[in-house]
């Protein structure tokens, strides 16, 4: 769920990137937004990783999802510091700006600290790695087990690196309320072609006043209270297109 609605709020930001560049007559952006973008499915294919392959199940690709995660996420946290500062000061302070920029750069060294204290946590221990042992004695640590202190270190960096991930996210609280979407319209250009060319067929024939009888149909009724007993004695020969209406009935 929280890779879901972490790539939401990518297509959002890419949305509202893409129309504050519009306006302005800023293209040369726009490449740089679909980079920005990939970074941040990246990221939330990297999170969709981590939650379904849990490191006591799959502990290589739990740590690949990870890497996706964060890597992917700082690296789109820089680009949205950059898109920040140049879309000021319509949306967001100097401040806010430089506050990005560092989150993600700052996220992507805590993780590269993390992935380090992790590669000396396993170095350190003695007897059987930690690699080879099941279930519950892979992720619990006594602090008598060397390598207990890098262990932690990773530990804690990594929920920091969460942390700031999130407050990237709360920062946009003030700037989405500036920004609005309309819900995406759905439209089936083949039947609606075939439903205005009927139409169009409908008003000739009505013009034509070619009226004898009574049409109904399930939009109208032609009746020609005018026609003598001789008229409307004579048959009436209807067009092949007036016969083909749905629910065309002659009296």
């Amino acid at each position: 769920m929280g890779a879901a609605l972490f790539a939401f709020f990518v297509y959002i930001r890419f949305k509202q990137i893409e129309h504050y560049f519009r306006l302005f007559h800023q293209k040369s952006h726009h490449i740089l937004n679909i980079i920005a973008v990939a970074f941040g499915l990246i990221s939330a294919l990297g999170m969709s990783i981590v939650g379904n392959f849990p490191e006591l199940i799959q502990m290589y690709v739990h740590l690949f999802g990870a890497f996706l995660a964060f890597v992917g996420g700082s690296i789109y946290i820089v680009f949205q510091g950059y898109f920040t500062f140049k879309m000021l000061p319509h949306f967001s302070s100097k401040f806010t700006a430089y506050f990005r920029t560092f989150l993600g750069i700052f996220a992507m060294m805590m993780y590269f600290g993390a992935h380090t204290a992790l590669i000396m946590a396993f170095e350190k221990t003695s007897d059987i790695t930690r690699y080879e042992k099941k279930g519950m004695e892979l992720l619990k640590w006594d602090p008598s087990d060397k390598g207990y202190s890098y262990r932690a270190a990773s530990v804690i960096m990594e929920w920091f690196i969460v942390a700031m991930f999130n407050a990237f996210i709360v920062s946009f609280v003030s700037e989405f309320k500036k920004f609005s979407m309309e819900e995406p319209q759905c439209k089936f250009l083949a039947v609606e072609m075939d439903i205005e060319e009927d139409q169009k067929e409908n008003e000739d024939h009505q013009g034509q006043g070619d009226t004898e009888g009574t049409i109904y149909t399930d939009d109208f009724t032609v009746d020609d209270d005018d026609a003598d007993e001789e008229t409307r004695a004579t048959p009436v020969v209807y067009s092949e297109e007036v016969l083909n209406f749905k629910g065309v009935v002659v009296v």
